[in-house]
């Protein structure tokens, strides 16, 4: 195992949690400038960097991506669903089953992965993995999330609309731009170099303002790690899931670069946006933050296993 190697990975994400924790802990921002600084990932500098990476992906081999595609799809939308109906099982609220399966389930394939898969990857397979992984699970994990949300919450006997919650997210800028991006790919289209260099600086910055906005988040919140929840949840997300996606790597015979940096994503935190959602049905707030933080943290354990593992998967 090379140290350096995990050191050079891991270092900025903890540098960056750290100074975003630690603004946040001495109310250096307010909830404004908070909410400024996550427009400013989610809507321009994220979107900018995935739809680069996806059009810079390589044509013949994004084609033929289709079995991790649908490996993926299932994977993540599943074990959202098995999730949320075992805690129903459980005799759990409806709206804090599916805030919990969401947050042991999801991964921060978009705040986490242009740090640590740029790192590991490369800038083109890298970005471009995390437009792929967020392209399916906001199309089809998120959008059942927020029809569960919405379903547990309504009041009056009224219903979401599943199509409207698809709807919604597909126009979100984390879906269209992976989407675009790998229209241009497939097209054989090359972008041209003052497109690329306009957008490359905003790209360039996404990663860091996330990691930041992510440590900012946590310190929100009263944090509860000696919570059963959390070890569940930790467990869940740390264990179960790189495991399960590794074996359905093995058994379906997938490999390559792709396939490991799929296999990656599977090694990061949670995703932020599940901090989001328990902050705006008010529900579990706590437990969100703490089962990021603990993921968080984890990265110096996750990440040399991974790369471990992805040797079995070259």
């Amino acid at each position: 195992m090379d140290i350096s190697l995990v050191i050079h990975v891991v270092g900025p994400v903890f540098v960056l949690l750290g100074l975003g924790y630690f603004a946040g802990r001495t109310q250096q921002f307010n909830t404004e400038q908070m909410r400024g600084l996550s427009l400013l990932v989610l809507r321009y500098a994220m979107p900018a960097a995935i739809f680069l990476g996806m059009a810079h992906f390589d044509r013949d081999v994004l084609v033929q991506q289709g079995p991790l595609v649908l490996v993926m799809l299932f994977f993540y939308s599943g074990l959202f669903v098995l999730g949320y109906g075992l805690l129903l099982l459980l005799k759990q609220e409806p709206l804090r089953a599916a805030l919990l399966s969401y947050t042991s389930t999801s991964k921060a394939a978009t705040v986490y992965g242009l740090v640590v898969l740029v790192q590991l990857f490369g800038t083109d397979l890298g970005r471009a993995m995390v437009g792929l992984s967020a392209l399916i699970m906001n199309l089809t994990q998120l959008s059942a999330a927020v029809y569960l949300f919405k379903s547990a919450a309504a009041k009056g006997g009224e219903r979401p609309s599943l199509i409207a919650a698809i709807r919604r997210t597909a126009l979100d800028p984390l879906v269209l731009a992976p989407a675009l991006g790998a229209a241009v790919a497939l097209s054989g289209y090359k972008l041209p170099f003052m497109v690329s260099d306009v957008l490359e600086p905003l790209a360039q910055s996404a990663g860091a303002i996330a990691i930041f906005s992510a440590g900012l988040g946590m310190a929100t919140f009263r944090l509860r790690l000696r919570s059963p929840v959390i070890a569940l949840g930790g467990l869940v997300n740390l264990v179960v899931i790189p495991a399960l996606f590794f074996g359905l790597l093995i058994f379906f015979d997938i490999s390559g670069p792709v396939a490991q940096a799929a296999f990656m994503v599977c090694m990061l935190p949670v995703a932020t946006k599940a901090l989001l959602f328990a902050e705006v049905y008010e529900e579990e707030e706590g437990e969100a933050a703490s089962i990021l933080l603990l993921t968080s943290l984890a990265l110096l354990v996750t990440i040399p296993i991974g790369i471990e593992l992805n040797r079995f998967l070259a």
